[in-house]
């Protein structure tokens, strides 16, 4: 996870990770077989406490909205925490690292499956306005994660202004700023809104 938070997956060789860990490459084939399948197993080991977690939090017994509130917060926090690691798979995938393409493909079963039956449920409550789910999540994801990925595709690029860069980093990642982000977004989405 070192090495990937510092390279990415697109840059780890066997030879790198067995150097790097003090091992022969050949050891390293012996346990892991490739480095697919390492990589495989690393992302997984990494994804898999926030998925139990949300599955978790889907079977609390508050009301849709709260339940979605909780979901999506816990979501932002993994992401924040993770945020360089994130950013380094989204250039993985534009990379064409295969591994992670078959990881983000994955998902369209797993949490955002998770976030749209919490939707769906908000909607059947009477708490959230009945439209598309699907776009209803792109909105709540584009107004929490985006500005998270901005900052963190920002943060060190030159000829930006210093303390603009700082701001919003800071806002991106601030847990306060979050929340009110996600309260004016649940709001715009409110029955009554819709």
């Amino acid at each position: 996870m070192e090495m990937a938070r510092e390279t990415g997956l697109r840059g780890l060789t066997v030879r790198g990770l067995a150097a790097r860990a003090g091992v022969n490459p050949g050891g390293f084939v012996y346990h892991f077989g490739s480095r697919d399948a390492f990589l495989s197993a690393l992302i997984e080991t990494w994804y898999q406490p926030l998925f139990a977690q949300l599955q978790w939090r889907q079977e609390q017994g508050v009301t849709p909205l709260a339940r979605l509130r909780g979901m999506l917060l816990q979501l932002m926090g993994f992401m924040v925490e993770h945020r360089v690691f994130v950013a380094h798979l989204l250039q993985d995938v534009a990379a064409g690292e295969t591994v992670v393409i078959a990881f983000v493909r994955s998902l369209e079963a797993r949490h955002p499956l998770l976030l749209l039956r919490a939707i769906r449920a908000a909607q059947e409550s009477g708490e959230l306005c009945r439209a598309d789910p699907l776009r209803q999540m792109l909105f709540l994801m584009a107004t929490l994660g985006g500005p998270v990925l901005v900052a963190q595709m920002l943060a060190g690029m030159p000829g930006l202004p210093e303390n603009w860069v700082r701001i919003e980093g800071e806002l991106a990642v601030d847990r306060a700023a979050i929340e009110q982000r996600l309260d004016w977004a649940l709001k715009g989405l409110r029955a009554d809104q819709g």
